[in-house]
């Protein structure tokens, strides 16, 4: 490889995004280098504190064969050159280039950039609706906008933008791109979009000021699920394993029936695409791989009418260099907090040391860092069944602030009753209990323990609960919300229990308690959910902070 003279620094930065954080820190070292001095490799490697080896790779990364190679570049970028002389015509597109750049200087508003970055920041999702070279621009926008943690999606075309109208809702922002101001694809959409509450980058009156012809059309959400249904029926004509995810989305298992169609995944992608297209008139783009989660990357890697095939060999080169908000459930707030450890990359959290990303995320760190390296299992799930729940929540934002152990003790027997309600509903007892607490000045602590026993009991949930507040929480202090959630979860037909010897009486009275609460549980479904309940102050104070079924009420679905 050569390079002329003054441009390795450019290099570097172009493959800055792909660098694991241990390159980067070689990068940094050498980009902001401006000395001559020994770049032996055991000399850098002491000074940087990395391998010899690592050194070599990043060469490698670089595009050199090795870092002798590299080094040889890097020294010569360093070394001062003779005064190159800028022909005239030169200058002249110079100067051209800064009247364009003060022309354009003078026609932003700066008003309404700030007013548009507002919305940016403020809406969790992020739409641009494009079309043509108006496309490109779209998508050019979402991989800068993704660099820095927003949660963006580019959507070019007109198929996808009506279907897309459907999941819009007044926590999404659209942005449509349209040069000529009359693609007629682009103003349905953000119609469309308005119509569901969605803030836009222009109003409706604004638009038709600069184009008095405007023409708006209604949606038609029957039209997008009747469509949707019809999609369905085509794909189950291939296996019986097929996940809805969302209404143009789905997840089809061909293992089992592959061989009836010729045993080639691409080729039977191709004829589904085929079909799709000559019976519904509409085109799609399909992902071929070993699991969901890059199935999903492979249907969005070329669009709108493509067939990407993924194999395990491939990931490295095909997914890896892509942004990590690429990936499925990589959100607005697991990507900031990836980007402040310089994560940039599918490839960066594949590499990332699992620990640490349970350190900054919890378990979903390590959900993260499983997906990116292909280690995601989960089965293809028909239409209706839904996967048992990991935990069952409730959580409540009260009326007012709780102050006093007996105000707040209400507000746990009120969560647990209701968590405890679910778990028998779902035949389930837990073995954790976890809980959530909120200052008004949005302080939050959380704590857990276990159970004595599995359980679906509120009265022990509720005990466990108080357990845990007397250690944590001060009972002057005002608290603003709370959550209570059972995890460690087990089937009912499964969770035995080892009695204890010397208080036998204790698992009897458990046993009680749940045909106590059983038998309140069906007079409630017969009669309502308020004609039995415990008689103590407690519950009357709950109800008094918690209203009947007032507050703010979070349920974590299962």
């Amino acid at each position: 490889m050569s390079l002329n003279k003054h441009k390795i620094i450019p290099l570097i930065e172009s493959y800055y995004h792909t660098f694991t954080p241990l390159e980067r820190t070689i990068a940094d070292f050498f980009i902001h280098n401006t000395e001559e001095q020994d770049f032996s490799s055991k000399n850098i490697s002491g000074l940087l504190y990395v391998s010899e080896a690592s050194l070599s790779r990043f060469a490698q990364k670089c595009g050199f064969h090795g870092y002798r190679e590299f080094i040889y570049e890097y020294k010569q970028s360093l070394a001062p050159g003779p005064e190159e002389n800028i022909p005239n015509f030169e200058v002249s597109e110079f100067n051209t280039y800064q009247e364009l750049l003060n022309k354009s200087n003078a026609l932003l508003d700066k008003a309404q950039i700030t007013r548009i970055t507002n919305l940016l920041v403020s809406k969790p999702r992020v739409y641009v609706y494009g079309r043509g070279s108006s496309g490109l621009v779209a998508q050019e926008m979402k991989l800068r906008f993704m660099r820095i943690g927003l949660n963006i999606e580019a959507v070019t075309d007109s198929h996808i933008m009506k279907v897309n109208s459907v999941i819009l809702d007044e926590n999404c922002l659209v942005i449509g791109i349209s040069v000529s101001g009359q693609t007629e694809e682009v103003i349905h959409s953000l119609k469309a979009a308005k119509a569901q509450g969605v803030k836009t980058a222009e109003t409706i009156w604004q638009a038709r000021r600069k184009c008095p012809a405007l023409l708006l059309l209604p949606a038609h959400h029957d039209k997008y699920r009747y469509y949707s249904r019809l999609a369905g029926e085509i794909y189950r004509r291939y296996t019986d394993l097929v996940e809805p995810f969302g209404i143009d989305e789905s997840w089809l298992d061909v293992t089992g029936t592959l061989g009836l169609f010729g045993g080639d995944p691409a080729a039977l992608a191709d004829q589904l695409r085929e079909e799709m297209k000559r019976e519904l008139g509409l085109t799609i783009s399909v992902g071929v791989s070993f699991n969901k989660v890059f199935a999903k990357l492979g249907s969005d890697y070329k669009k709108p009418d493509a067939t990407t095939v993924i194999s395990r060999e491939q990931v490295p080169q095909i997914l890896w260099p892509l942004p990590v908000t690429d990936l499925l459930f990589v959100g607005r707030a697991s990507a900031r907090m990836l980007a402040e450890h310089h994560i940039h990359t599918i490839g960066d959290l594949a590499r990332a040391r699992r620990e640490d990303l349970k350190k900054w995320l919890g378990k979903h760190g390590e959900q993260l860092h499983d997906a990116a390296n292909g280690w995601d299992h989960s089965p293809v799930r028909p239409a209706g069944e839904t996967p048992p729940p990991k935990s069952v929540g409730n959580g409540l934002t009260f009326r007012r602030n709780l102050t006093g152990a007996e105000e707040i003790q209400a507000g746990a027997q009120l969560l647990a009753e209701r968590v405890a309600l679910r778990l028998r509903r779902h035949q389930l007892k837990c073995t954790t209990v976890q809980v959530s607490l909120r200052s008004p000045e949005f302080k939050t602590i959380q704590r857990q323990k276990g159970t004595p026993a599995p359980t679906n009991v509120s009265r022990v949930i509720f005990q466990c609960v108080v357990e845990l507040l007397e250690g944590t929480w001060n009972w002057s202090a005002p608290l603003r919300a709370m959550t209570i959630t059972a995890a460690g979860l087990v089937p009912e037909e499964e969770a035995g229990e080892q009695l204890d010897l010397f208080t036998p009486q204790a698992a009897v009275r458990r046993g009680k308690q749940e045909k106590l609460e059983r038998t309140m549980d069906a007079l409630r479904d017969r009669y309502g959910p308020h004609v039995i309940g415990y008689a103590s102050r407690q519950t009357q104070t709950a109800q008094e902070i918690a209203g009947d079924e007032t507050g703010k009420r979070k349920e974590e679905s299962p």
